[in-house]
């Protein structure tokens, strides 16, 4: 009877260990999932909404770099404080345009998104693909956003 009470307990042990990387393999890949997926919402991750748009002031064209997650636009999250990296490649990946950055990126003229504003030729701005910055703890980067009509 003793002998049959230590096997239960045997079979018991090897079911919590067989549960428990059970449960293991799918919960990791799932939590690596759920970490490196998503929108940008979700506070430590974001992206960049990237634009080109008129400058009013001068008639030409900008880049207009937005930081979606605005609890990510703080000074503790560049590696340098104060200075951020900005680069722009086109589809192939070569950088077509870039420059330091000042940040924290501000909120001018009462816009709901910390950004950044950089001058670019229309000729350049038709080439631009992504953007990302660097010298950042948390990797930001976009696609441009199509305007409508465009």
């Amino acid at each position: 009877m003793a002998e049959q009470k230590v096997k239960r307990g045997g079979d018991r042990a090897k079911l919590i260990v067989g549960v428990t990387l059970l449960v293991a393999a799918v919960g990791v890949p799932l939590g690596v999932l759920a970490l490196t997926s998503g929108d940008g919402d979700e506070p430590g991750r974001s992206r960049l909404l990237v634009e080109t748009l008129p400058n009013p002031m001068t008639g030409g064209l900008e880049l207009v770099v937005s930081v979606e997650n605005v609890e990510i636009n703080r000074r503790e999250t560049a590696v340098r404080p104060g200075i951020v990296g900005l680069e722009c490649k086109n589809e192939g990946g070569q950088v077509v345009v870039g420059g330091d950055q000042q940040w924290p990126f501000d909120n001018d003229l009462g816009t709901e998104l910390p950004h950044a504003h950089l001058p670019i030729r229309s000729d350049i701005a038709d080439s631009v693909a992504t953007c990302r910055l660097t010298g950042t703890k948390i990797p930001l980067e976009g696609r441009l956003t199509a305007l409508p009509g465009s």
